[in-house]
Parts: C-alpha cells; structure tokens; sequence
C-alpha cells in the first residue's frame, strides 16, 4: 500500500474522557433506560449462545454432513458460502432464490431452485440464508413453508465467522461482553438527546444478544434516511458532504429535501462503475453546484486497497483490495475550501478513520452529521462517543431506516 500512512491510535483514548471510573457513582438520569441494559449485561455471553443453540438447533449435524444443505441467496454471498463449504467438504444440494429468472440455471455449477420446492426435493435439509438486506424476510418465507431446519445469516456467522462471512455481524457477541466497550455503552445510553434514540439504541442491544427481530421491526424510523425529520434542518447554504455517494441516491432526496436550493455538493465515490451512473445524473442536471469527486474518504490522503464491487458493499479493505484508489482526509480536501455544513458517511467500515481525517473540521467548524454505525459491530457505541470527544458541543440522535440489522443512523446537530 503505497503513498499513505496508517496511524494506529487508541479507540478509547479520545472519547472515554467523561466515561466514569469504575467505582464511582454517578446518578444518572435516565436510569430506568440504564437498569435495561444493566439488566442485559447481568447475564454472560454463553447464556445467550445457549439460547441460540436452542432456537437453531441441530447445526452440529450440517458440519457433521448428516444434513443436506441449501443455500438460499444465488449472490456474491451464497457463491462464497458454497466455496467455504466445499474446503471442508461439505457439498451445497442447490442454491434457492427468491427470483424466478434465476429458476433452473446454476450458479458455480450447482442448480438454482425455486424456495417452495425445496421440502420436496431435498426433504429435512438446512437452509443457510445468505442475504444481508432481504434475511428477515427469508426466514420468515422459509417459516411459512414449513421448512425443518433455518439459520440465518446472524447465527451461522455467530458460529463460523470464518465461512459464513458478514463485517456487520462479526464479533458482535464478544464485542458486547468486553469491558471497555460495556462501560462505553453504558455511558453513551445517558448521551443520547432523546428518549427514541436510547430506546433504539437499547433495542438493538438487545437485538444482538437475542436476535429478536421483533426489536428491530419497532425501531424503524419512518423518516427519510439521512434527513431525519425534527433532527435535520437543511438551508440554501448547505455545503454537502457525500462520502459514499454511491449512484446518486442521496443526491437524489437530498435535492428533494433542500427543493433544489443548496450552495455546493461534493459526491465522494471511489468505484468507477457507480461513479459513471453518478456522472449520468450529475450531467442531466448540473449547474457547477454538483462537484463528482471519484475518490474516498479517509483518516489521511493517498492510496489505499479497495475492493470494487459496483454495488453498495464497495469498500476500502487493507487485506482484500484488489484496486487501488486515491482517498482524502476531509481536512485536506477542504483545507482551501469553504467548510461543509453537512457531512454524510456511508463508507462500509472507514467510518472511523474518516472521522479522524475530519477531526479539524469538526473542531473548528462542527458540521452536521448523519454517519452510518453498523458496519462493525462496535460501531454503534464507538462512532457517537467519538464525535462526542472531537466535539462536546454535539447533540447526539440515532435513528434505524430497515427491518434487518442494517441502515442505523447517528446524528450529530
């Protein structure tokens, strides 16, 4: 990786300053929200793996081979599930899909099925969802045919994060019960501006340690993502900062949101293949406001690996890049520049490394935010407590856009 320098700092020296010491006691005044998680953290983390080996049980017999296996999602995801699986010698039956299209064509040589009709052909076998986005709804599909044996996404990355590969699940369990990042959740549910924001934080909490989605389902905003009503307020003098533009969804509403009247809007994107559906929308409608910017955002300025997928999940990754890009820390980019009034982040996972690149611009200049926290799993208590640290003034909001475990929103006014 040449042309940038990777800085190692501490994740809890910046934003632990007014966590309180262990035996001190401090009355907080949210403690019935606190006595929740309190209450939560009581029990260990192999109480709830128990739990879950309960709700799912019998996954010691796919690993075993004495179950035939079908992998639902014929994706990036599946294919890579299948191959993990055949290391180990473990054969895949079929791939099911919920698009008809795909019906009767294979994917990696293995036939592609119609779900219905997979208790007919394969009898009791286990169904391994390999579906981020569309996993509840799978699960709840697979459920109402009558389907024997179930694991989602969430479980079978509990249990082999090796094969069954998700960044948004991995280390979720373990992450909760280390005692730093306990003591941070703790201090960030009395951080909270809001009472729907600690409700929500608190039921994703939950959510991981039980995987009732049913908390998840209660904690969708019916709100625009990004735009929260009653948290976001957007002006004729709104300076944009899109890091991790995508194709112009968020250029899109936020054109919408703003009623075309915006000082300047830069769109961060790294990929080429979504830069150029980017570039189409820009074209259609640009006045000299829109400013394509086909680069990403970091803690410095350089080059780094990237993995280019023309989708939504294209990323930095430092182990399994197979491009290399040009990033900028925001501090660099906007050093002879007016300052963003508005910064969004949806960069799969460098959330926290562009956040210290913007460390200057949100000291000195404290721009809103709306910054995804789902990515890792420490993200959701990590991220907040880190704007808080780089900037006291800050009020804190989170918000969730989806019924799966994706689309959590920090906001930052």
């Amino acid at each position: 990786m040449a042309g940038i320098r990777i800085t190692k700092r501490t994740s809890t020296a910046i934003f632990c300053w007014w966590i309180p010491e262990r035996k001190r006691r401090v009355k907080c005044p949210h403690a019935g929200n606190m006595n929740r998680i309190e209450e939560l953290f009581r029990q260990t983390n192999e109480y709830y793996l128990d739990a879950l080996d309960r709700k799912y049980p019998d996954f010691d017999q796919v690993m075993d081979k004495k179950l035939p296996v079908v992998i639902y999602g014929a994706g990036r995801m599946g294919e890579k599930f299948l191959y993990n699986l055949q290391k180990l010698g473990i054969a895949a039956q079929a791939f099911a899909d919920g698009n008809a299209a795909r019906w009767g064509q294979q994917l990696a040589g293995v036939d592609i099925v119609d779900p219905t009709t997979i208790k007919a052909r394969y009898g009791s076998a286990a169904v391994l969802i390999a579906s981020l986005l569309y996993e509840s709804e799978i699960e709840a599909k697979l459920y109402a045919l009558g389907t024997d044996h179930i694991y989602p996404l969430r479980y079978l990355n509990l249990k082999h994060p090796d094969i069954f590969i998700s960044p948004e699940y991995e280390g979720e369990s373990a992450a909760l019960f280390d005692e730093a990042n306990r003591r941070g959740i703790l201090a960030l549910n009395e951080l909270w501006n809001d009472d729907e924001s600690r409700r929500i934080f608190q039921n994703i909490i939950e959510f991981r340690l039980t995987f009732n989605k049913k908390l998840i389902h209660d904690s969708s905003s019916k709100n625009i993502q990004y735009f929260e009503n009653g948290v976001i307020q957007t002006g004729e003098q709104e300076i944009f900062a899109d890091c991790g533009a995508y194709s112009g969804d968020t250029l899109q509403e936020f054109r919408k949101q703003t009623k075309n009247r915006f000082k300047k809007y830069y769109a961060f994107e790294p990929d080429e293949e979504n830069m150029k559906k980017l570039r189409q929308i820009i074209e259609e409608t640009d006045n000299g406001r829109i400013i394509p910017v086909t680069a990403g955002v970091y803690i410095t300025s350089g080059k780094i690996s990237f993995l280019a997928e023309g989708a939504l999940d294209s990323r930095i990754s430092l182990s399994q890049g197979t491009d290399s890009i040009q990033v900028f820390s925001l501090d660099d980019f906007f050093k002879h520049k007016e300052a963003p009034t508005f910064i969004k982040m949806d960069i799969e996972g460098a959330e926290e490394e562009a956040l210290r690149g913007a460390e200057g611009l949100l000291r000195a200049d404290a721009p809103k935010l709306a910054i995804s926290v789902y990515h890792r799993a420490a993200d959701l208590w990590r991220l907040p407590l880190l704007i808080k640290g780089l900037q006291k003034h800050y009020r804190l909001y989170l918000r969730h856009y989806s019924s799966e475990i994706v689309d959590t929103v920090c906001y930052a006014v």
